[in-house]
């Protein structure tokens, strides 16, 4: 169950062998929703946050690198399958239109 001061986090890894890779991937699987290979989603609240970073750690050699971002999820958009079925993600951001190429006389 989540606390009501959770947040969600995005956490992203590259760790560059390919079986510690996976003892990572196998545990960050039991707390956040996978996005790409090494993208995952999760809600967590600070200390769960701080926890989770400390149980990964000894995994982490130099050269690796492991990144939690808080995010809000009506900033988050997909263009492809919904990790979490039935969470609502924001919508696509829209482009600028240029400004209208009317041409407009220039006084002198």
């Amino acid at each position: 169950m989540t606390q009501p001061d959770s947040r969600w986090h995005l956490l992203a890894y590259d760790i560059r062998d390919a079986r510690r890779a996976q003892r990572l991937r196998y545990r960050l699987r039991k707390c956040a929703a996978y996005l790409q290979e090494s993208v995952a989603l999760a809600r967590l609240d600070d200390d769960a946050l701080a926890q989770l970073i400390e149980s990964l750690a000894p995994l982490l050699r130099p050269g690796d690198d492991l990144r939690a971002y808080a995010v809000r999820l009506d900033e988050v958009w997909l263009a492809g399958p919904n990790p979490l079925p039935g969470m609502r993600m924001g919508q696509p951001p829209t482009r600028q239109q240029p400004p209208s190429s009317q041409s407009q006389e220039v006084a002198p």
